[in-house]
């Protein structure tokens, strides 16, 4: 009976073995292998800005030059003009400077048109200002004219002042040539000697004929 008891224990002892043993390995730890690690890498250099190209700045045209080759060249500084045209046989002389512009002209020689029964001399005073092309410019000024006429009779005014406002164009080259024309807009005349007018349209008729012996309707000339 003892001899079957430790028998029994002793098998029961070796069908308990490979079970715990199984059981020890089902409960040991599973090595896990270890992760990589990322490269260290070095930081982004932050990009700089690109610098912003900058337009180029429009320069002033100075005289002589050209702002582009389809732009025409403005001309130097030339300010004193001296011409000569119609008017007929009217000598004249002008001032530029700025939208200053100013002129004196008279009949040389007149006595070719209308002998020595005429005398007289202009002098206008005005703004000129540059047109597209800035060789161009138009003019617009107030002129006075004092004339003599002996040709009116005694009893009529031989001394006179006519006096309105005028308009013109001009135009000066790169090399000083000039060409120009001025006309009468609107004026009057006043009598100077004592001797009055008939009515307003003499005044008025008084002005223009003044203005056409005595203004540079066209003009040639150079200008300094």
């Amino acid at each position: 009976m003892r001899s079957r008891l430790l028998f029994s224990l002793a098998l029961a002892t070796a069908l308990a073995a490979p079970a715990a043993l199984h059981a020890q390995s089902a409960l040991a730890p599973v090595p896990i292998a270890p992760l990589p690690l990322p490269e260290a890498r070095p930081a982004p250099v932050a990009e700089q800005p690109k610098p912003v190209e900058e337009a180029p700045k429009a320069t002033a045209a100075t005289p002589g030059s050209k702002l582009s080759d389809d732009e025409p060249a403005a001309p130097s500084a030339r300010h004193f003009g001296i011409s000569y045209g119609a008017g007929p046989g009217v000598l004249a002389i002008d001032l530029e400077i700025g939208h200053f512009y100013g002129f004196a002209s008279t009949p040389l020689p007149l006595d070719v048109f209308v002998g020595d029964s005429f005398a007289a001399a202009a002098l206008g005073l005005g703004a000129n200002f540059k047109m597209g092309d800035p060789r161009w410019a138009f003019d617009v000024w107030l002129f006075g004219i004092p004339a003599h006429n002996t040709s009116m009779g005694i009893d009529r005014p031989n001394t006179m002042l006519a006096f309105g406002l005028g308009a013109g164009f001009h135009f000066t080259g790169t090399d000083g040539f000039m060409v120009g024309m001025k006309f009468p807009v609107i004026g009057t005349t006043i009598s100077m000697d004592g001797h009055s007018f008939l009515d307003p349209s003499e005044r008025a008729l008084m002005f223009y004929m003044c203005s056409f012996l005595t203004l540079p309707s066209i003009t040639v000339g150079y200008r300094f």
